[in-house]
């Protein structure tokens, strides 16, 4: 009886386990989407950076900054001028 405790135990620990993976998954897709999104607006419009970042779902300047940058590798300011000059 006790080794079948344990193995639920261990079971709820692999669930839970993969569930927070699998979030982790969707939100970094989540995030690539919205960043691919903000690349195409910053390219094409003149509208504001926060504006942009707002729209693609980012309720938060300094996090749509700091994800952009990780993805993108430059400031999203930096990635428009740089797409302006090619």
């Amino acid at each position: 009886m006790y080794d079948f405790i344990i193995n639920l135990r261990g079971l709820h620990r692999i669930i839970y386990t993969t569930k927070i993976l699998l979030n982790s998954e969707v939100l970094e897709y989540l995030n690539q989407v919205r960043i691919r999104s903000a690349c195409d607006l910053l390219c094409n419009t003149d509208r504001s950076i926060s504006d942009i970042a707002f729209d693609t779902g980012f309720h938060n300047l300094s996090n749509f900054n700091r994800q952009f940058r990780t993805k993108v590798g430059c400031s999203p300011q930096t990635y428009r001028k740089e797409s302006v000059l090619s």
